[in-house]
């Protein structure tokens, strides 16, 4: 609060120095030399449309320098030092983007205007996605027609968007699994373009929406299609859900790009396996219909929209499993769950010396990844449990 204030002083100081007639003349008495100096503000676009992610760097600024930025419209996503990442309006508008620099010597301010426009599609663009909110009020949230829009909007699909942008680690291919329609293509592989993220990051296709899944509700013209429920993607079997829980390319002395394993681990890929096979109850062929038959069960939809894990599912092909007892179930769970915690508590007593050496990074990358799953052992008990046995078999912290 008080950095802010002291910006918005500066910021006064320095208009009302430039209203009273100075320019860059160094011999201009009202405008003392300042060893802080802001030759440009560098905006990437330079113009925009509503809903828009906007870049701004301050240049030449000088040393030791603090940034305050005050935007007129939007919201700042991240900031650094003399640069900000920032979502435009969601009214078209003319932005105005100042920044003060200020260090103990001096200070400068500098502001430029973006226009925001309003989102027009270009032509032959399909706006073929609409977003939850029509799908849920119109149909699916209205009395006799389901819940399916209520138990939604209390899930981490829907708040899947929320902090996305504002991540120092952002990229675009991050919009992919965190929006509706980024990167969609039509059946002959060319671009849907359905204004949306496949142009401008509208705030109406924020998160995982009905349409992620069940594919778009409108054809080319916007008009409904009378058979969008049955485009359902895969029909909702590993191959959807896998498009976004699962993570590629991965190096186990890397364990900070692991994301979202889910489907890693219901093959028994990809955790670190000390140069050995490691047992496989692969859940991803023998469960018929994959991840909804537990997550969206038929036979008693529990938790629904929510894709909360229905136990009762277990019982399908595991017949130890009867009514609501499943001990043998919950007893492998905790059997995981102490794993892990044995072995995160190890890790926590690694010394900077122990983080020398590759063993550290092994389990540090093997716990990461069971914990980053988050089924507990559900979605591969045989596979999980070793991963977390040979962890902490190989590592053995210095620390007390």
């Amino acid at each position: 609060m008080r950095q802010r204030l002291f910006a918005l002083l500066l910021m006064g100081s320095v208009a009302a120095m430039l209203a009273g007639g100075c320019s860059d003349d160094d011999s201009c008495p009202a405008c003392p030399s300042s060893p802080v100096r802001i030759t440009e503000i560098i905006a990437s676009p330079e113009s925009t449309t509503v809903g828009d992610t906007l870049r701004f760097w301050a240049q030449d600024a000088g040393s030791g320098v603090t940034f305050d930025w005050i935007i007129s419209g939007g919201r700042i996503l991240y900031h650094n030092t003399n640069y900000i990442r920032m979502k435009a309006p969601d009214d078209p508008t003319l932005l105005t983007v100042s920044v003060v620099a200020f260090n103990e010597e001096g200070s400068a301010a500098l502001s430029r205007e973006i226009p925001v426009r309003a989102y027009l599609p270009r032509e032959g663009h399909e706006p073929t996605y609409t977003g939850a909110s029509y799908c849920g009020l119109e149909c699916h949230g209205v009395d006799g027609h389901g819940d399916n829009y209520d138990a939604w909007v209390t899930t981490a699909h829907y708040t899947a968007y929320d902090g996305v942008e504002a991540s120092a680690n952002f990229e675009d291919r991050c919009l992919q699994c965190h929006t509706v329609g980024y990167g969609d293509v039509n059946e002959d592989g060319s671009n849907r373009y359905n204004g949306g993220f496949d142009d401008k990051p509208v705030a109406a296709l924020h998160g995982i929406q009905c349409e992620t899944c069940h594919g778009p509700l409108a054809d080319r013209y916007g008009t409904v299609l009378g058979n969008h429920g049955e485009l359902a993607m895969g029909d909702f079997l590993l191959e959807t859900c896998a498009g976004c829980h699962v993570d590629d390319n991965l190096d186990p002395l890397y364990p900070d790009d692991l994301h979202a394993p889910q489907s890693n681990i219901l093959r028994g890929d990809d955790g670190y396996t000390y140069g050995g096979s490691v047992a496989s109850r692969e859940h991803a062929d023998a469960v018929t219909r994959s991840c909804v038959t537990c997550h969206y069960p038929t036979t008693s939809r529990k938790g629904g929209h929510t894709f909360d894990a229905d136990p009762a599912s277990c019982a399908e092909c595991h017949g130890g499993a009867s009514g609501s007892d499943f001990d043998f179930v919950e007893t492998q769970m905790e059997e995981v769950d102490d794993l892990l915690a044995q072995l995160k508590d190890e890790l926590d007593r690694a010394t900077e010396d122990d983080k020398l050496y590759t063993s550290y990074w092994y389990a540090l990358y093997n716990a990461t990844i069971v914990e980053k799953d988050g089924s507990s052992g559900a979605h591969n008990y045989v596979y999980t449990k070793e991963l977390l046995e040979r962890s902490i078999a190989d590592f053995e912290p210095s620390g007390q």
